[in-house]
């Protein structure tokens, strides 16, 4: 499974966000949100799905 590649990518570390490999993530993606923050963006959040 390609990690960098189809879903919503992070504009920080390139990740796919919507990866089911939670440990992944959170080695990965697990502090882009303060840089989210930090640079007052909206933390990109997942499409609601019914």
């Amino acid at each position: 499974m390609n990690y960098f590649k189809g879903g919503r990518i992070c504009k920080y570390c390139g990740i796919n966000m919507d990866i089911e490999d939670l440990d992944i993530l959170e080695f990965i993606h697990g502090t882009c949100w303060q840089e989210y923050r930090k640079n007052g963006e909206i933390y990109p959040m997942p499409a609601n799905e019914d």
